[in-house]
């Protein structure tokens, strides 16, 4: 029998129950990945070649930048020089502005903090996957396994994952060039 187990996860559009094998163990102060169930995501979909819009995506990202710019006290981001030295493997936590949908109409619109790793540079952007869940909403195009593009300025952490973690999820091609 498949475990059903789950647990109350909030997104922008409430507490949502998320089985446990759809998430992301990180525990300690310096993060341990590891994955937790099988996902089987590793078909991504096709590179971006924008940055995401509510209007086309569902979603958008915020700039971090603006963030600590605004709340410099209370928000921190990582200098800019660790942001725009990301290498394929890295995780990048984003500020995701996502749009909840009914019958085309906005019914709801938050702000949640979702994990990418890193697969490529692309100009002065980054191109990377999406490695959280952020849940299921009417028009939003977002599903772990998305590639997302984004630029340094949208980075509010960094983090490591091992190399093993990276490949189980996404298979040996994620670091091939």
């Amino acid at each position: 029998m498949p475990d059903v187990r789950t647990r109350s996860v909030r997104r922008a559009s409430g507490l949502v129950q998320t089985p446990l094998s759809r998430l992301i163990v990180r525990t300690g102060s310096l993060a341990t990945w590891r994955p937790v169930g099988s996902t089987g995501r590793r078909n991504m979909s096709p590179s971006p070649t924008r940055l995401a819009t509510i209007a086309e995506d569902g979603w958008t990202l915020v700039s971090a930048e603006v963030r600590y710019n605004e709340h410099p006290d209370s928000f921190r981001i990582p200098d800019r020089i660790e942001r725009e030295s990301l290498r394929t493997g890295d995780a990048a936590k984003l500020l995701f502005d996502i749009e909840t949908r009914d019958a085309g109409r906005a019914i709801d619109r938050g702000v949640d903090r979702l994990w990418v790793i890193v697969k490529r540079r692309a100009g002065i952007h980054y191109v990377g996957v999406l490695d959280s869940d952020p849940g299921i909403a009417q028009g939003l195009t977002l599903r772990p396994g998305t590639e997302v593009l984004f630029g340094a300025e949208h980075i509010i952490d960094l983090d490591h994952p091992p190399r093993s973690y990276v490949i189980d999820k996404y298979g040996p091609d994620f670091f091939a060039r």
